[in-house]
């Protein structure tokens, strides 16, 4: 909503060529790509309209959030559900504009998408970097490749596997992480708090993010100032830019 400024923006260059900089990616990021059904990877309001169709509920989509609808999905139709998620969030088209994200050698990567675009992205890419996927459900952490000749990439919210619940998204589950202590949701505040981190395609409306800064506050009352972030997105409300 605002252009970059000089000053800001001599300072994301030199975050970037000096490996410091993080970068988080959201749902909006994705939806340049295709899926296996030939549509844009699905934002959370468009997946829940896709489950209500699914779900065979009567009437137009009523603007049910995507947790409780797939709370619903997964007790109704668990062994469907796969199938629906590997057609809406499997990558079958991927502009080459996105090859750019590869090109970056960045500190590291954080993401609350499922789908496997970043996975195709750094695949077919020539980066001098392999990617290494994390789930963040079931994966512990572990240190940087210090050589730089991998890239850790955080899957926040789980990744795609042969089951429904391999991924967060219904109340349920986001509940149940919410009680328990997140290492991966920790080291990206961590990273937040630090480096300069770059949010592309988010609204920055995760509650698992908000819980884990201020868990970090209560820890560090006097940690200073955050490091100087980046949100990119078509657009910003004007309630944020004060964030």
């Amino acid at each position: 909503s605002m252009d970059i400024t000089l000053t800001d923006r001599d300072f994301l260059l030199k975050s970037i060529t000096s490996n410091s900089a993080v970068l988080f990616l959201g749902a909006g990021f994705s939806v340049g790509a295709k899926n296996k059904s030939g549509t844009s990877i699905p934002l959370a309001k468009d997946f829940s309209e896709i489950l209500w169709k699914f779900l065979e509920f009567p009437g137009d989509y009523d603007g049910t959030d995507l947790p409780t609808i797939f709370q619903t999905a997964l007790k109704e139709k668990h062994i469907e559900i796969q199938r629906l998620l590997d057609t809406n969030f499997r990558c079958s088209e991927i502009p080459d504009w996105y090859n750019t994200a590869s090109q970056i050698f960045w500190h590291r990567i954080y993401t609350t998408n499922v789908d496997d675009l970043i996975e195709n992205i750094y695949n077919k890419s020539a980066s001098g970097q392999k990617l290494q996927t994390f789930n963040a459900i079931t994966d512990d952490y572990r240190e940087r490749d210090q050589f730089l000749e991998s890239i850790q990439y955080v899957k926040l919210n789980g990744t795609l596997t042969n089951t429904p619940t391999s991924i967060t998204f219904s109340l349920a589950q986001y509940g149940n992480r919410l009680a328990n202590p997140e290492v991966w949701y920790d080291h990206f505040v961590r990273d937040y708090a630090t480096r300069p981190t770059v949010f592309i395609g988010t609204e920055l409306d995760e509650p698992m993010f908000w819980q884990a800064l201020a868990a970090r506050g209560k820890r560090y009352p006097k940690g200073g100032r955050l490091e100087k972030s980046f949100l990119v997105a078509p657009y910003i409300s004007p309630a944020k830019l004060g964030w």
